[in-house]
């Protein structure tokens, strides 16, 4: 079983996504949904991604996050720090366009420094670059999509989704 506790959509003006917000809380008492709007520069936080104005994305951390991981030092295995740089990186090429990797790239490696692993070492560079390597087959490879996925509420009473009708939600809302 599998439950949305995300969701991401535009509306014409803060009245549309208000009045569509009281129509899916009232769909279940089990379920609570809130609404974010955009931050003063026109940007929104969506689970690890930052949504800019111009519709571009960057990595996007809570403003608690410390960015601790595991000290190169400790005696944790290999595998496990070699995994850390390859997460990092696979997320900057995975959510970063061109213009705002260089900063994701650079802050990745500020990060590492803080956190005890030697930048001089070729390792780090190595695994790095095969990340990007990895990724850019991965993108370079994928057949282009038109379809879009779409996600609706459940609840553990009601496990199958709650599935309006186009036309109600369109009517609805002026969708």
């Amino acid at each position: 079983m599998h439950f949305v506790d995300d969701g991401f959509d535009k509306f014409q003006d803060r009245n549309h996504a208000e009045t569509y917000l009281e129509f899916v809380n009232s769909l279940s008492t089990d379920l609570t949904y809130t609404l974010e709007h955009p931050r003063a520069d026109g940007s929104l936080p969506f689970l690890d991604v930052l949504l800019h104005r111009d519709l571009s994305t960057s990595v996007y951390r809570k403003p608690t996050h410390t960015d601790k991981y595991t000290h190169y030092t400790t005696a944790a295995p290999q595998n496990t720090k070699d995994a850390l740089i390859r997460s990092l990186t696979r997320r900057a090429y995975s959510i970063c366009p061109p213009q705002h990797l260089p900063n994701e790239l650079s802050h990745i490696k500020q990060v590492l420094l803080d956190n005890g692993y030697p930048l001089g070492l070729p390792r780090i560079h190595l695994i790095m670059q095969r990340t990007k390597v990895s990724i850019n087959r991965k993108k370079s490879s994928k057949p282009a999509s038109n379809h879009a996925d779409a996600c609706v509420p459940s609840t553990p009473q009601s496990p199958s989704p709650y599935k309006p009708s186009p036309n109600v939600i369109k009517s609805s809302f002026n969708i």
